[in-house]
């Protein structure tokens, strides 16, 4: 073989064949020199004299596997394999049905878990380059920080529709649109969209009971255009149905010549058992659906519809206060909303408030007689006072709590639209951090209000008392705007503001114990746990329980002086220590650990949450 000129040489021992050699035998000399130097050395098979190992012949593989030794050994590994293997198998039977059960976990949505904090969209923040003096959706998107640091993941916005007068929320103009004032639609889908990617919400107050008298729907129905001519309650003649003021529920109109239903400052009062109504509110919802509003809270919930015979009253609000009908209406309402898309985390909520003294009605909006009912019944605490005891407090809650077994629950603490004062002014600030473990703590979802975690005062305007801007700073105008505010903001705002209550070294423990609170909802046991009362004198006392995670047991103490807690109290029971983990006045104390088998003091209007191991 020759390469470059180069001959290689390859050396053979003359006494092997061609056919015996060995290729991996073969090795490759450089002599040293040059590359002409190279051979190749292919080496032969071993000598004979080298033993080669070439296995068992069969007759001696015949006669070792007759072996009597070998025999048993093959027995015995394989009845020692069989052995293991069933011992295994009653081994992982034993741990399957001895072991402890993994806790049941029901099957919870987004708001059942979410706090969702209320904005009143005129009075939170104007945020936008005119500075016109209104709360608006730019200064919602400014301040989601805000919502951030109080653990709200859901943003409910009351008050965005276009209305005429603006200052009246009830007097829709157009369903489908924003008030200017406000923003777009398109400001509003950009921020739901914004939210939703992390997992957060935006819902909307939805308002089906009336429109502005110049509502399209009201100008065609006066001159009783087509299927418009029924979309209100009209009557040739006024009945003895009376407002809350005492006075008449009917506005004559000179246009149609009939009187017309309305139970709000002469707007009229929209026919919900109309079908045609019904389709409206149908594109109305699935519009803002459509927009990126994960759910709907119905204004007026109690007053959706009135006996259709107009038969006089025997006492006011028998035949137009949470009549029987009204469950006919959050039926179709409730089709609309579980049409929409409800993929897992993209579910759409309905739900409406109810008064404490509604609790005879709550059968009504929890869905009975093959009707859906709300998804959720949110509880306005108005009978929530500075004067309330402990036993009659426990006895206005028990009938929900017993209720909320069938039907979820949210509560609530202010409403915008309801006529009642803001918390702070029913139970005073004493008993504010009292009313936020209850709207935290009690079995259901947490619905606060804007500037409650504040404990913001009621407005001195009667009819919009709940509504004043919120109180940001001590900069003029309560830092809500630099314009003119649309509504004067509270006397009093140096001291109580946003920036005054987190100020450094300052007393914060108002919104500290607020944001503390919502923390703590995270837990199981109070998120889905079965709930007992237990009070004791001036203690409010229940537990949350979700068997197979800690519990917890929550005292509030509505009496005036220190009480004391013993071990071997109902909700307690024979466990002897547990762990502090919320104390409303001092805060620090939080994460201590307490023996039970001394008494627990707890001064007055103070709140305790103390965490029991599962």
């Amino acid at each position: 073989m020759a390469d470059n000129g180069a001959e290689k040489e390859q050396i053979q021992d003359p006494e092997i064949g061609d056919h015996e050699l060995d290729d991996s035998k073969a090795k490759f000399i450089n002599g040293g020199n040059s590359l002409d130097d190279t051979r190749v050395v292919v080496s032969g098979r071993a000598s004979p004299s080298t033993p080669v190992f070439t296995g068992l012949g069969k007759d001696e593989l015949k006669k070792y596997a007759d072996d009597p030794f070998w025999v048993r050994l093959r027995w015995i590994l394989f009845i020692l394999f069989w052995v293991g293997w069933l011992a295994m198998l009653v081994s992982a039977i034993v741990i399957i049905v001895l072991a402890p059960r993994c806790p049941t976990r029901p099957d919870l949505r987004w708001y059942h878990k979410d706090v969702s904090y209320n904005v009143y969209s005129k009075s939170f923040f104007d945020g936008d380059k005119t500075q016109d003096g209104y709360g608006d959706l730019e200064g919602i998107k400014q301040k989601q920080s805000y919502f951030e640091q109080l653990s709200a993941n859901t943003v409910w916005l009351s008050s965005i529709l276009k209305t005429s007068p603006v200052d009246n929320d009830r007097a829709v103009v157009d369903h489908k649109e924003i008030d200017e004032k406000f923003g777009t639609v398109d400001v509003l889908r950009d921020f739901c969209k914004k939210l939703m990617k992390k997992g957060k919400r935006v819902i909307m107050d939805l308002v089906p009971n009336q429109t502005s008298k110049n509502h399209t729907w009201f100008l065609m129905s006066q001159k009783k255009e087509g299927k418009y001519a029924d979309y209100f309650i009209w009557s040739d003649a006024a009945n003895n149905w009376r407002r809350k003021d005492g006075s008449s529920m009917w506005v004559q109109d000179t246009v149609r010549n009939q009187y017309y239903l309305s139970q709000f400052d002469d707007l009229p009062d929209l026919n919900l058992t109309n079908p045609d109504v019904i389709e409206e509110f149908q594109k109305i919802i699935q519009y803002w659906a459509g927009a990126g509003i994960s759910g709907f809270h119905i204004n007026d919930m109690e007053m959706l519809a009135e006996n259709d015979t107009l038969a006089n009253e025997s006492e006011r609000g028998k035949e137009t206060m949470n009549f029987a009908d009204n469950a006919i209406v959050i039926d179709s309402l409730k089709k609309i909303v579980d049409g929409l898309d409800n993929k897992p985390g993209r579910e759409k909520l309905l739900f409406g408030t109810l008064t404490m003294a509604d609790i005879d009605n709550i059968k009504m909006y929890k869905g009975q007689d093959g009707m859906r009912g709300l998804h959720m019944a949110a509880v306005m605490l108005d009978q929530l006072t500075v004067g309330i005891s402990a036993p009659d407090l426990e006895t206005k809650l028990e009938p929900f709590i017993n209720a909320s077994s069938s039907s979820w629950l949210g509560w609530r603490l202010t409403t915008p639209m309801s006529g009642t004062d803001r918390v702070f002014n029913r139970v005073g600030e004493q008993r504010m951090i009292a009313a936020h473990a209850l709207q935290a703590l009690l079995p259901g979802s947490s619905l606060p209000y804007y500037g409650d975690e504040l404990a913001m005062e009621s407005g001195v305007k009667v009819d919009k008392k709940t509504v004043t801007p919120m109180q940001w700073s001590k900069e003029a105008h309560a830092g809500f705007t630099t314009g003119t505010p649309w509504l004067a903001v509270n006397v009093g705002y140096e001291q109580k503001n946003l920036d005054s209550m987190t100020a450094q070294l300052g007393d914060n423990k108002m919104m500290d114990s607020f944001k503390a609170l919502n923390k703590l909802r995270s837990s199981e046991s109070l998120q889905f746990g079965k709930t007992m009362f237990c009070s004791n004198g001036d203690l409010l006392i229940f537990a949350r329980n979700a068997e197979g995670f800690e519990s917890f047991v929550v005292v509030i103490n509505l009496g005036g002086a220190t009480a004391h807690m013993f071990m071997g109290d109902k909700c307690v029971g024979e466990r002897d220590s547990a762990e502090l983990v919320f104390h409303s006045h001092v805060m620090e104390r939080a994460n201590t650990q307490l023996n039970l088998n001394n008494a627990v003091s707890i001064g007055g209007d103070e709140v305790l949450v103390l965490k029991f191991a599962a």
